[in-house]
């Protein structure tokens, strides 16, 4: 059932990256406050392809001393976020969709992070030389730090 979760995460254009093999190191990211041993971090990253917006790179943290077991929703159901652009139809969708959806078990490491990148051409209308600012905030109650993003 979770091959097939990651599986359709992919063909969408979504990756999920391991803490062991993160795509942006702890040390550079920002965190926003601590809730029930757990932050959320977000992050502008350069997106694979060049010509497109950077993505959205979400971690989510285990604070504890203990490795923690969560039930949480597809994460475009997961995750809200809070930008200044106009989320597409397929954003949209997307998060209806994911909504509906059973609920997965997720184990985060005692100390690490998974992380989520969200590429934003994909879910928003989105204007060059324009900056945007964007937080998340996701449903256990934790929100973000905010960054801005330059395009």
């Amino acid at each position: 059932m979770m091959a097939t979760f990651w599986k359709w995460m992919g063909l969408l254009g979504f990756a999920v990256h391991d803490a062991n093999e993160p795509r942006i190191s702890d040390a550079l990211r920002t965190w926003g406050p601590a809730h029930e041993g757990l932050a959320l971090s977000v992050f502008a990253a350069p997106s694979d392809d060049k010509s497109q917006p950077p993505d959205l790179s979400i971690a989510l943290k285990n604070l504890g001393t203990e490795d923690r077991v969560l039930l949480l929703t597809d994460w475009m159901g997961f995750y809200t976020v809070e930008m200044d652009a106009t989320p597409n139809q397929y954003a949209e969708l997307s998060r209806k969709q994911a909504l509906a959806k059973a609920k997965n078990k997720v184990t985060i490491k005692a100390g690490k992070f998974v992380e989520t990148d969200l590429p934003l051409s994909l879910l928003y209308q989105l204007q060059r030389r324009r900056t945007y600012t964007a937080r998340v905030r996701c449903e256990l109650g934790l929100i973000s730090n905010e960054v801005e993003i330059g395009l």
